[in-house]
């Protein structure tokens, strides 16, 4: 028994460390859905340039799986959200409704998340293939922003059916998360540096 459990250990630290980079809290398990502050959701978002995104919606459907009759995988869900954000904000509603929270327009916001993320998407490689339009390309990074007005409503009502209003369940930055806060600010320099540049000549 003693060398089972030895193999196990040394098995485990070169295992992949899930919990830290998928951003996942502990007590995320006993939550309905996945629990961040808005603070950490803003900045993360912001940060990655929107690749967050599939952080919150795999963690999301991770923990419906557990209580869904079909077997689904998160990761696909993250990957391909559009097709997935309608039916995810509707079980976020129903628990709202259950709480008798506040109604807030949940397919509509939904509706707004995918038109932004195509619109976002499109407009990107419409700026990187006229050439006229090159110096509009920090618009095209802005319109990727604007999913996160959805999913900023979205967390608000998550939070408040998880009983944790100020995501303080997972309110802190990793080591992982300032990494990538501190690649996001040196992107977001060169964007806007290279943006002066191209309208400069």
């Amino acid at each position: 028994m003693e060398n089972s459990n030895t193999e196990q250990s040394d098995l485990s630290a070169y295992q992949a460390p899930e919990a830290d980079l998928l951003d996942q809290n502990n007590n995320s398990e006993s939550s309905l859905f996945f629990p961040v502050s808005l603070t950490k959701l803003n900045v993360m978002y912001i940060a990655t340039f929107g690749m967050y995104t599939l952080v919150w919606f795999y963690q999301n459907w991770k923990l419906q799986q557990v209580s869904m009759e079909k077997k689904i995988r998160p990761v696909w869900r993250a990957v391909f959200s559009i097709f997935f954000t309608h039916s995810l904000f509707e079980k976020i509603h129903k628990k709202t409704e259950e709480r008798e929270i506040e109604n807030w327009a949940h397919q509509s916001f939904a509706t707004l998340f995918v038109v932004f993320a195509i619109i976002g998407s499109i407009s990107d490689k419409i700026f990187e293939k006229i050439e006229s339009l090159s110096s509009l390309a920090p618009l095209a990074i802005l319109l990727s922003m604007l999913p996160l007005l959805a999913l900023y409503q979205a967390q608000k009502r998550v939070n408040i059916v998880n009983d944790d209003i100020d995501g303080k369940l997972n309110g802190n930055f990793t080591a992982v998360n300032i990494v990538f806060i501190i690649l996001g600010i040196i992107w977001w320099a060169l964007v806007i540096f290279g943006s002066f540049i191209l309208m400069a000549e």
